[in-house]
């Protein structure tokens, strides 16, 4: 039987309670969930192959989870909150302690060898859910497969066939949400990576062009005074004790993903001010819509700014920014909340910047402070006066008040 399309409501209710499912173990970090999820349920475009059943290849376009990188200091969350958005779904989720012995085997899967002949062993990459940790802790080299399947959603391992008793390339397909039906070819594979800004001895950078392939990049601080006093091992230890559990299936993110890419509309003016935003972060460009002290601070202080890739990123994002705060469509107030998370790692800085302290969150602010918003452009406070009061009832019911 069809299922019924799923609802605005229904998918503000099950966002909900990911958030509060997640928060159940992690204190004062109100801000950084809400970015993770919003990470979780932004669905961007990507090139996504297939071979139909003539044995012929072709590509179309699909959706995914948005690629999240965390910078942040050790023992704040990171890991634990990619852990409980996870399990908040109930996905498979895989670590990956970065460092510089790891292999790529370990990422791709590699052939053990059992009864007389080889098998494949599944890597990493075969989960629904998989958190890099310290990603610049690793060599280049095994970077490299992580990025190809973050970009493809697809990856390429070396494995013995054992019929034709030679190594061959082998086409390693990522895990489809319901394993048990081949024929359902809906896949969940959010990618995320960590760094640590503090300890930089033995990293190997991120090269500046991969940072764009990141959709969303945002940091977690420490905690207020309140909520670190709340962090104790008796809070969460316990069978009694508040545990995180799926709240919500996979098809069930993958109908809320689904749901905010096809159903949120830009306007032509919010549209506008996005493509202003995108062009005043690029130095030496045609900026017809910047000042002259944002075009000589941006060429100044900048080596590149914003790509074509970000531009689909950042439209994606703010679809389900205006979708988490209930709306169908997207505002200003939007496209300006969101600018931070998707255009900060992706300005690149030049040495005269690093030697004047000045940093990438400088720059924009200055674009957004001095981007003119297009005359039809209204801003908006968020606001949920547009749900129904049954979703209202039953989520005050959930939160308990």
């Amino acid at each position: 039987m069809k299922q019924e399309p799923i609802t605005l409501e229904e998918a503000l209710y099950d966002i909900s309670k990911v958030k509060k499912n997640a928060g159940l173990t992690l204190f004062g970090i109100d801000n950084a969930i809400e970015n993770g999820a919003l990470g979780m349920f932004c669905w961007v475009a990507y090139d996504r192959e297939e071979i139909d059943k003539n044995g012929v290849k072709f590509i179309y376009k699909d959706y995914a989870p948005a690629p999240v990188i965390m910078t942040a200091g050790h023992g704040v969350g990171k890991t634990g909150l990619a852990r409980s958005l996870a399990f908040s779904i109930g996905g498979k989720f895989a670590f990956i302690a970065g460092g510089p012995d790891l292999s790529a085997s370990k990422i791709m899967g590699t052939d053990i060898f059992a009864g007389g002949q080889f098998y494949f062993a599944e890597g990493d990459i075969n989960s629904h859910v998989i958190l890099f940790d310290e990603i610049p802790k690793t060599p280049p080299k095994v970077q490299s497969p992580f990025f190809q399947v973050m970009e493809e959603r697809q990856a390429v391992a070396n494995t013995f066939d054992n019929i034709f008793m030679k190594v061959v390339n082998k086409r390693v397909n990522l895990t489809q949400i319901n394993e048990n039906d081949p024929t359902d070819k809906r896949l969940f594979f959010w990618p995320i990576a960590t760094g640590n800004p503090y300890e930089q001895e033995g990293n190997y950078e991120l090269p500046e062009a991969l940072w764009d392939r990141f959709c969303i990049h945002f940091g977690i601080g420490y905690p207020d005074r309140k909520n670190e006093k709340l962090i104790d091992s008796k809070n969460v230890c316990g069978k009694d004790n508040l545990v995180t559990r799926p709240v919500i299936t996979l098809e069930r993110a993958y109908e809320i993903g689904h749901f905010f890419a096809e159903n949120v509309e830009i306007g032509t003016d919010v549209m506008e001010y996005i493509q202003r935003l995108t062009e005043n972060s690029r130095r030496k460009e045609r900026r017809d819509y910047a000042p002259r002290s944002l075009k000589k601070l941006v060429d100044l202080y900048t080596r590149a700014g914003a790509s074509p890739r970000y531009n689909y990123h950042f439209k994606a994002l703010v679809r389900t920014l205006a979708g988490f705060r209930g709306r169908l469509y997207v505002t200003i107030d939007d496209v300006r909340d969101g600018f931070h998370l998707v255009a900060t790692h992706r300005i690149l800085m030049n040495r005269l910047a690093i030697g004047r302290n000045i940093k990438q969150k400088d720059i924009v602010n200055e674009i957004l402070k001095k981007t003119p918003i297009p005359p039809s452009g209204s801003k908006s406070t968020v606001s949920f006066s547009g749900l129904e009061l049954g979703f209202l009832g039953r989520f005050r019911d959930y939160i308990g008040i």
